[in-house]
This record gives structure tokens, C-alpha cells and sequence, in this order.
């Protein structure tokens, strides 16, 4: 395993209780969604093609790479968070915002910090991606043993950040939301908000997928558990992925059809 990691944090709501992490995350690279959009539900295994030589699907090939797939060689020199909690993945858009007192927000301001969420998520859900696809390419035969090695720890590297990054987004849409509210259903900032928040609804359980896995690699780095459970666990992870990374995906899809606002 290379690491693992625990719920994605609700904006405004939990505060996450990472040991080491600190706080402040970079908006994600917008061209990803290119990369994401299109996907669909069970086609979230496209994720990351460009590390893929022959440019073939593996989605067929997910099981075939869980049982020799020793992940728990990548773990042991995990950089990923250790002491991260496993609070719930699961984020509303009813929560209420956090404002100080007399400030006020607007609807484009709103939909910018929704935006800068989504983009952190785009991000972190796209190394995660990669980090199952090098897997299930390894195990189809597609990539080298070596190249699954290379693409696991650049990947595993990334993911720290992909956290701090997504956290710091997620406080930052805490401070500003609110600002649509009241506003007319065909406004174009009010539309765009909708499409946001189901992508902020979907990326917070791949970002929590990928948060738990950091978790685990770094659990199994202190020698909290063997490497026989540290697979057991990845294999389980690697199995589920493919649920939430494509909710996500279809939430980007609908996305980019979204008005545009100002």
C-alpha cells in the first residue's frame, strides 16, 4: 500500500485532526477536468491515460491486479499524514455559512470559493485516480512494475497537499457561502452554484477515499499493522474507488454545461 487517509472534512463543519498537516491548499488545475469530464459512471478507469502506453481501457482488468499487487511496498516510505481521523466523507449544501459579523457576500463570490473547492477536489481525485490505474495496468499488463513504482510514489507524494489544498478550499467556501441565497433560479450565479455543489457533494467522497488510503499508508508506516492487512486493505480500496471517482466524474460533466457567472 502507499497510503491512506479518512473522511473529507464538510466545509465549516468538522475540523480535521491531521497530525503535521498544515493548513492552506492552491486551487487545482482547471485543464484536468478535460481529463475527467466524460467519463461517466464506468468509465472512471480512462482517468489518467496518459500513463497508459497502449491507451487501452483496463476496467476489466481491476481484479485481476488485487491479488499480486504488493501495495504495501509503496507504504513504507509513505509521506502521507499519519493520525487522520475517519469522520464522515459526506458534505451538505444546506450547512449554513460562517460569516463574521455584518460582512456580506455575493452570489459570484460564493460561486468562485465553490469553485476553488471543486477545482482542489479536480486535483487530488485525478492522483488518486492515477494512483488505482497504475495499479489495475500493472495487473493487465499494460505498464512495467517499475513505471507502477514511479507513478505510485509521484502520486503518493501529491497527495498531502491534494488534503491541504481541499481543506483550505473548503474553508475558504465556509467563509463565503450564502451569497446566492434569495437569488432567482434563471440567475446565471445561481445556476452555476447548483452544478458546483453536486460536484462538491460527489468530490468529497472520492476525496475522502483518497484521504483514508494516505491514512493507512501512513498507519502501516509506524507499524501499526503487517503487510498482509496493509493489502488486504488496499485491495479493498482499489475495489471501491471506482464508485466514487465516477460520481465525480458525472458531476464534472454536467459542470461544464453549467452558465458561466460574470
Amino acid at each position: 500500500m502507499d497510503g491512506q487517509t479518512s473522511g473529507a472534512r464538510k466545509p465549516g463543519a468538522r475540523k480535521r485532526h491531521r497530525q503535521g498537516t498544515p493548513p492552506g491548499r492552491i486551487l487545482g488545475v482547471v485543464a484536468i477536468v478535460l481529463l475527467i469530464v466524460g467519463i461517466g459512471w464506468g468509465g472512471w478507469a480512462m482517468v489518467g491515460a496518459a500513463d497508459d502506453p497502449s491507451g487501452e481501457d483496463s476496467t476489466s482488468a481491476a481484479g485481476a491486479a488485487a491479488s499480486a499487487d504488493a501495495h504495501a511496498e509503496h507504504e513504507s516510505a509513505s509521506a502521507a499524514p499519519a493520525g487522520t481521523s475517519e469522520a464522515d466523507s459526506s458534505w451538505s449544501a444546506t450547512e449554513p455559512a460562517t460569516e463574521e459579523a455584518g460582512e456580506t457576500v455575493g452570489c459570484d463570490e460564493t460561486v468562485a470559493a465553490a469553485q476553488e473547492v471543486v477545482g482542489a477536489a479536480r486535483t487530488g481525485i485525478d492522483h488518486w485516480s492515477r494512483h488505482v490505474r497504475a495499479s489495475v495496468d500493472w495487473g493487465a499488463g499494460r505498464i512495467t512494475e517499475e513505471r507502477k513504482k514511479a507513478i505510485w510514489k509521484r502520486t503518493r507524494l501529491a497527495g498531502p497537499g491534494d488534503l491541504e489544498r481541499y481543506d483550505a478550499a473548503l474553508d475558504s467556501y465556509a467563509r463565503s457561502a450564502g451569497g446566492c441565497e434569495g437569488a432567482p433560479k434563471t440567475d446565471p450565479c445561481a445556476q452555476r452554484l447548483t452544478a458546483l455543489e453536486t460536484s462538491m457533494r460527489a468530490g468529497s467522497g472520492a476525496m475522502g477515499d483518497w484521504e483514508r488510503h494516505q491514512a493507512h499508508m501512513a498507519s502501516y508506516a509506524d507499524g501499526n499493522f503487517g503487510a498482509a492487512h496493509a493489502n488486504a486493505m488496499w485491495n479493498k480500496a482499489k475495489r471501491e474507488a471506482p464508485v466514487n471517482i465516477g460520481k465525480f466524474a458525472d458531476a464534472e460533466a454536467v459542470l461544464v454545461r453549467a452558465p458561466s457567472c460574470g
